[in-house]
């Protein structure tokens, strides 16, 4: 996946998508991307992000 911008220039920022949430099989579920320059940052951070993302999710549904 390339995310540099047309004129040559790095893209850093990540770039965070998420879906619709939806019930399967008794839990919800929510398609989640995050794109980012390999420059930056690398798998082990991603999935931190994908980690804290959980963590709030359940404490929001735990409420």
């Amino acid at each position: 996946m390339n995310i540099e911008l047309p004129d040559g220039y790095l893209f850093f920022p990540p770039i965070v998508n998420w879906g619709r949430y939806r019930r399967e099989n008794d839990r919800l579920a929510m398609p989640v991307s995050v794109r980012l320059n390999h420059a930056i940052a690398d798998g082990f951070l991603v999935a931190n992000v994908f980690r804290l993302l959980q963590k709030e999710i359940d404490s929001f549904v735990k409420e």
